[in-house]
């Protein structure tokens, strides 16, 4: 008997110990409890070895004392470990309600975004010249939202809208590697070509290149002729740009001629382009000017 009650003895005290050693990490104020708990629990054992050789009810007050202490180790571990997961759940309930109010608000501006990007990509179809003030100003707002897009998010549209943004400033050389970036992504990308050909052109003018054979104008011109194989007659005037730039005046002018013809572009249009400015007194420059300012019923200029 005494030997069943010391070993009932001793597994109460392995259980005590184990419910201490799986408990969840709690408080230090809950851990200074259930170290006293403890203490008792072990010394409740000694004292049972000591007065279990003859009296049972001192023995057995001793095991209610035990149960008793486990009980409250129970208590004192459970109960702020509960009141723990009560407020994590309420937490993560109002973190699930903050989330998904801001993906109702994401999703709207999602659909804002979209809507402003048709728009802009609509405008960017018309050439430059057509583009107005309402345009432009799409564009820019659009330009202005891709901005704060992750850069592994961005589209190829995107990066020609980026592009178009960047020209506008005249940083010339990072608008090309944008309208790269977005042939690169969109290889049949017919308006990235064609302001990417503006852009060499511009730049070479900002670098103060001379009209002749330069690089950047044979760049200009192999756009202007990806263009047209994309888009038909619509690089007619880009390429008759970039061969005036060339000095390749024959090509040139009957790509003007042509570019006239089909309603690419006006006759006041090209008077103000300065691709055109070193052959202003040109004959064969001329003689187009003068044609379609008469079936025009405009005035020839007097240079």
């Amino acid at each position: 008997m005494k030997k069943a009650i010391l070993l009932l003895l001793i597994a109460v005290a392995l259980v005590a110990q184990a419910e201490i050693s799986e408990a969840k990490p709690v408080k230090p104020e809950t851990v200074i409890v259930t170290d006293t708990l403890i203490e008792t629990v072990t010394d409740s054992v000694v004292t049972i070895e000591e007065v279990i050789v003859g009296d049972y009810s001192t023995a057995l007050t001793i095991i209610l004392v035990i149960i008793g202490a486990l009980t409250a180790i129970v208590l004192v571990v459970s109960v702020p470990f509960s009141l723990g997961m009560w407020r994590f759940h309420k937490e993560a309930k109002e973190k699930l309600i903050e989330m998904d109010d801001l993906l109702k608000k994401a999703g709207k501006s999602v659909e804002k975004l979209e809507d402003l990007k048709a728009k802009a990509y609509k405008a960017t179809e018309k050439p430059d010249r057509e583009r107005t003030p309402e345009d432009r100003k799409i564009i820019t707002e659009y330009t202005d939202a891709v901005d704060s897009k992750p850069v592994g998010e961005l589209t190829a549209e995107d990066w020609f809208f980026i592009g178009y943004k960047t020209g506008i400033k005249e940083n010339y050389e990072a608008a090309i590697n944008y309208y790269s970036i977005a042939i690169e992504m969109k290889p049949d990308y017919a308006w990235a070509f064609n302001n990417r050909s503006i852009a060499y052109i511009n730049l070479a003018r900002a670098k103060g290149v001379e009209p002749g054979e330069h690089k950047f104008f044979r760049k200009a011109k192999a756009d202007a002729k990806e263009l047209i194989q994309l888009e038909g007659d619509e690089g007619l005037y880009n390429l008759a740009c970039a061969e005036a730039m060339l000095n390749e005046k024959r090509d040139a002018f009957i790509h003007l001629n042509e570019a006239l013809e089909k309603g690419q572009v006006s006759v006041e249009v090209v008077e103000k382009d300065k691709d055109w400015d070193h052959l202003r007194d040109d004959p064969g420059y001329k003689r187009i000017i003068e044609k379609f300012k008469t079936k025009t019923g405009g005035e020839v200029s007097s240079e």
